[in-house]
């Protein structure tokens, strides 16, 4: 069994920006003076800026270096301009099979996540943070609780932590959603 606490990054500049704004940076202290709370043993992170930026703050308090995965990516909804981004993004929660123009479906981006989570060289009952994109945490939310994948993705907030239980059994994976703490 490992147990994560999944956050979502802090507030950026401005979509299409992977920088922290400021309220952000601030943010990121809070998150981690929040998390040094607790015995964290390993830090990862989605290769995205926004991501480890978000995290830093923990890994310099607790002297862990970030891991970063390209597993945990954004999801890429499409390779060309969409009217709405949040009608497109719930479209695809509709249907987990579909993809826009150069997109990834939920289904494969869910298949992504399992295998960072079945792969991750963890101890058993170690605490692993992992800082990553809201649609991702929606995702395995969605696996751990069973709601409703809008449901989800909309009670997910930037700097929000998700804490879950993850248990593999033989090839079987299963998650389990242990609280969500709105710190900011």
């Amino acid at each position: 069994m490992t147990n994560w606490v999944l956050l979502k990054h802090a507030e950026i500049l401005s979509t299409g920006n992977s920088s922290l704004s400021d309220k952000g940076e601030r943010d990121s202290i809070k998150i981690a003076s929040f998390l040094t709370r607790f015995n964290i043993s390993t830090i990862y992170s989605s290769t995205s800026r926004r991501c480890t930026n978000t995290i830093e703050p923990l890994s310099d308090k607790i002297d862990s270096p970030i891991i970063k995965s390209s597993l945990l990516k954004e999801r890429r909804l499409s390779s060309v301009a969409l009217n709405s981004y949040t009608k497109s993004i719930e479209e695809t929660f509709l249907r987990p099979d579909f993809s826009y123009e150069g997109g990834e479906t939920i289904n494969h981006t869910k298949a992504r996540l399992l295998r960072f989570l079945r792969d991750t060289d963890v101890r058993n009952d170690q605490l692993v943070a992992a800082s990553t994109h809201g649609v991702n945490i929606a995702i395995l939310m969605n696996l751990a609780t069973r709601r409703d994948y809008l449901e989800c993705w909309s009670s997910i907030r930037e700097g929000d932590c998700l804490f879950f239980k993850a248990v593999l059994s033989g090839t079987n994976l299963n998650i389990k959603l242990v609280r969500h703490e709105r710190i900011l």
